[in-house]
């Protein structure tokens, strides 16, 4: 499409919208060159509101603007496809509150070189991080990655982050799937 960038007045409002997953196409952000504009000024460094705890699937899908993302404390939930083809970001801290990530949350930010995530994780979904390279450590427990499939080096468990890049893993005992 012709669409070069969307233009918001207020962040809180836009991460309360519903956008209707698996539809990306029902956020803007998707459609064009994903430039997200807060009171006329490119968002690359976003921070999410205080007052939101769940960021919603879609929220920030296709925004290539950012660079770095700041998630508050109160924030337990980080919807499907959240941050998907965000390909500049960088920099993510996910607070020790977040107990759910989506899936494909993070799938293809190939900017994104390391995240670490907290003991308190139980759900991280399909594909959260694939296309994401670097090292992502998970309390503590190393894996290894042996034909696409991340194994404790105890060969104790496995995870499904299948198709991500990651170089090292570490994860905690309580992932579920």
């Amino acid at each position: 499409g012709n669409l070069t960038r969307v233009d918001i007045s207020d962040i809180l409002a836009w991460c309360k919208i519903e956008f209707d997953a698996p539809y990306h196409s029902s956020n803007p952000l998707y459609l064009g060159l994903g430039k997200l504009y807060l009171n006329n000024e490119e968002v690359t460094e976003l921070t999410i509101p205080s007052e939101i705890n769940e960021i919603k699937q879609l929220t920030f899908c296709g925004c290539s603007s950012i660079t770095s993302v700041y998630i508050p404390d109160n924030v337990t939930k980080i919807g499907s496809f959240a941050f998907e083809s965000c390909a500049n970001l960088i920099n993510l801290t996910i607070p020790d509150t977040v107990t759910w990530i989506g899936s494909s949350a993070f799938f293809k930010c190939s900017s994104l070189t390391g995240v670490r995530i907290n003991e308190n994780i139980t759900w991280i979904g399909d594909s959260a991080f694939s296309g994401c390279t670097g090292e992502l450590i998970i309390n503590n427990k190393t894996y290894v990655e042996t034909d696409h499939v991340y194994t404790s080096s105890d060969c104790s468990s496995k995870t499904w982050l299948k198709d991500s890049k990651f170089t090292h893993l570490t994860i905690c005992d309580n992932i579920e799937k």
